[in-house]
């Protein structure tokens, strides 16, 4: 079978959490001996791409554009498409649903995030709050709707999401809808517990809406001075990078290293205590990644799907969302103990088994499967 991913930019998996699913997606694919291939609508980490797989539409600026069109339906013709995985059907209306339809191309639509994101988002009360919501629902409506009208099903990360993504139908048209949790990046990590370090680690974009980093650093600030020997390590980049290192620095924060963009997998292996600040996700794979090397998880309980990857107190630790106070007191439990710490951190390896890469690509390969079988 070929398969072609659409996604916004290139598939860079240093870049992204979609990227590095796609990609650990991909190596399974091709280890089952089908063909894939990515296609993007903007040429954004074109130079980190993978070369012989990475195609481009021509038109970056309006991803509907009739010469985008004709790109995409010459492209599934001469590399034999059999099935289209859309990337990015949270945010945009596939375009090419008349093409797919012409040449029995089965679309998958595949949502990346929480589909009620908007209201972790805007949060709190007042007219202009419950407004934005409003608005942000009727505008997510629409894209689901269309997205759905040319997909033969929509993949979300967890069963827990379905009820809100069905809120965005009328309740005489539901559509087709399954639940599928990213894979871990990681198998069989060896992990030395001698070797691992007095860290704690965040890995995520630097900016505060979504990925909250700054509220980890008012957590270390209460902490600090009671743990001398322990670091907090912060890996990735953004755009609000600045003004977070910044923040630090106002905070008077001791033994915080920013390392920017990297590939995490150092850092997860010196890592005893892996830290999430997100306001939402929608199954984030740092958490699967950080579990894979036996770091002890620590995650604000504000989204549905961390509750898919920690049980809490046996593979991990939920915080009350947004709570710095308690989640700097568990973070204490957790750096002082370490039986306790060594204790989850071993739970959350074992149980980690569940996002192997070779049970879900048994799933997908049903889905794609099924996808081919219905009839036009």
């Amino acid at each position: 079978m070929t398969i072609l991913f659409l996604h916004s930019i290139a598939i860079a998996p240093d870049k992204g959490g979609i990227e590095r699913v796609t990609r650990t997606l991909t190596d399974g694919f091709l280890e089952r001996g089908h063909t894939v291939y990515f296609l993007a609508a903007k040429p954004t980490w074109k130079e980190f791409a993978d070369k012989e797989r990475q195609f481009f539409l021509p038109n970056a600026k309006d991803f509907a554009a009739l010469e985008n069109a004709g790109y995409f339906e010459r492209f599934l013709r001469e590399h034999a498409v059999d099935a289209v995985i859309f990337q990015w059907a949270d945010g945009k209306r596939f375009p090419f649903g008349e093409i797919c339809r012409k040449l029995r191309v089965p679309v998958i639509s595949a949502i990346h995030t929480d589909p009620c994101f908007y209201e972790r988002r805007v949060r709190g009360s007042g007219m202009v709050k419950a407004i934005k919501r409003w608005w942000r629902f009727r505008r997510q409506a629409k894209i689901y709707r269309e997205n759905a009208a040319c997909s033969v099903t929509t993949v979300l990360l967890s069963e827990r999401f379905i009820p809100g993504f069905l809120k965005h139908f009328p309740r005489t048209k539901k559509p087709s809808v399954c639940a599928m949790p990213n894979p871990s990046s990681y198998e069989n990590v060896s992990v030395d517990f001698a070797a691992k370090k007095k860290e704690l680690l965040f890995v995520g974009r630097m900016e505060k809406r979504v990925k909250q980093p700054h509220l980890l650093l008012q957590a270390w600030k209460k902490i600090q001075a009671r743990f001398p020997d322990w670091s907090l390590v912060m890996v990735g980049g953004g755009h609000e990078e600045a003004e977070i290192r910044a923040e630090a620095e106002t905070l008077g924060l001791e033994r915080v290293r920013f390392e920017g963009f990297q590939n995490p997998e150092r850092f997860y292996r010196d890592a005893s205590v892996f830290c999430m600040a997100s306001a939402y996700e929608g199954f984030p794979m740092v958490l699967v990644e950080a579990a894979s090397h036996a770091c002890a998880p620590v995650a604000f309980d504000s989204f549905f799907a961390v509750r898919d990857i920690i049980s809490d107190g046996e593979n991990g630790c939920l915080v009350p969302a947004f709570d710095t106070e308690q989640y700097a007191t568990v973070l204490c439990r957790l750096m002082a103990d370490e039986a306790l710490r060594n204790g989850i951190a071993r739970a959350a390896y074992r149980d980690v088994a569940r996002f192997s890469l070779s049970k879900l690509l048994d799933r997908w390969t049903e889905i794609l499967k099924e996808a081919r079988a219905i009839p036009e």
